[in-house]
């Protein structure tokens, strides 16, 4: 695969999150305290300044993720501090609500498949699960996550499951209608038990910084701290750690399940070492692998990827410049 880089530019901060719309439109917020929104072609349709709106510095909230509603591609939604904020990209003047239940920063937001409920983990490691249709709290997962709750995911095709994972090292599969979790697993309990491993962790923790969940909802996979990425299969309502490999020299802060067609699915991994590795997967009688078919040197840490095949396969990169970055497929 061959790649050409172009850059867009409008923030005035480091890019922290991205998303894309079904659509095709892409979203960024930073520390500047601002969204902007993007045209496929690369043009800003819109630009937020969410903070000054609301009567906030950049410095007391930037605005950590943003991620749009699946089943209605023109709402979309952004947290800045405890707050998640709701905006309809038709009328974006002003947020539609403002939803305040998180005691701490949130790290990342995300909406189930059907757009009902938004999930958003936060520092104090609880995760509040919104009703977006009703504008209430539906459900708040607490007292499971020991730190920092890093990631939150829904799981594809399964409507009352969702994942988390933090820097407690611990994966924990949740039914969010009933508010318990069905499964705690601690990472740690799959590493390798050399001692060179060993020494690696002690000053590497397998932290995990992100997840991503296959478009089926049977697979996800991790991005860790010691530079490796896990991957994970569903038995049922459980899950078990089918892979595990090195996959870049510093932690691993994106991982993001790509599927560009109905026949291919690539997992696309970031790290601290300014390193994008596209992974192919492949099928074996034994399980599925992933191999290397790409990489990308983009020389700066990276916080956050997001994918999109809309029109052309691309892959949107924030790093810890002003810009976003975008790979487009040749």
């Amino acid at each position: 695969m061959n790649f050409s880089r172009k850059a867009r530019i409008g923030h005035s901060g480091t890019v922290l999150a991205l998303d894309i719309s079904t659509e095709g439109v892409l979203s960024s917020v930073g520390e500047d305290g601002r969204c902007l929104l993007w045209t496929p072609e690369g043009q800003i349709i819109q630009d937020l300044n969410v903070n000054k709106e609301h009567g906030s510095s950049p410095d007391d909230c930037p605005l950590n993720s943003v991620t749009f509603n699946p089943s209605e591609s023109n709402n979309f939604y952004i947290s800045s501090g405890t707050q998640v904020l709701a905006y309809d990209m038709r009328k974006c003047s002003s947020c539609i609500v403002n939803f305040d239940f998180n005691v701490d920063e949130i790290n990342q937001l995300c909406v189930n498949d059907t757009g009902q409920y938004l999930a958003a983990c936060d520092d104090h490691g609880e995760i509040k699960v919104i009703d977006i249709q009703e504008s209430r709290l539906f459900k708040t997962l607490a007292r499971h996550h020991d730190n920092i709750c890093s990631s939150v995911q829904f799981r594809h095709k399964k409507s009352w499951q969702l994942l988390s994972a933090g820097l407690d090292c611990h994966i924990i599969n949740w039914d969010f209608s009933s508010g318990k979790p069905q499964q705690l697993f601690n990472i740690n309990d799959c590493v390798m038990k050399n001692s060179e491993e060993n020494q690696t962790l002690f000053i590497n923790p397998p932290f995990v910084h992100s997840l991503s969940v296959r478009k089926d909802g049977k697979t996800f996979a991790t991005g860790l701290g010691n530079g490796e990425i896990g991957f994970f299969k569903f038995q049922g309502k459980k899950f078990e750690c089918t892979n595990k490999f090195k996959a870049h020299n510093s932690e691993v802060s994106q991982v993001y399940f790509f599927s560009p067609d109905t026949t291919a699915c690539f997992l696309v991994s970031a790290g601290n070492d300014g390193k994008i590795n596209i992974w192919k997967e492949t099928q074996t009688e034994q399980k599925m692998n992933y191999e290397l078919c790409q990489e990308l040197v983009h020389c700066s840490k990276i916080n956050w990827i997001a994918c999109s095949s809309f029109k052309t396969n691309s892959i949107f990169v924030a790093d810890q410049s002003s810009i976003v970055h975008v790979y487009e497929q040749q």
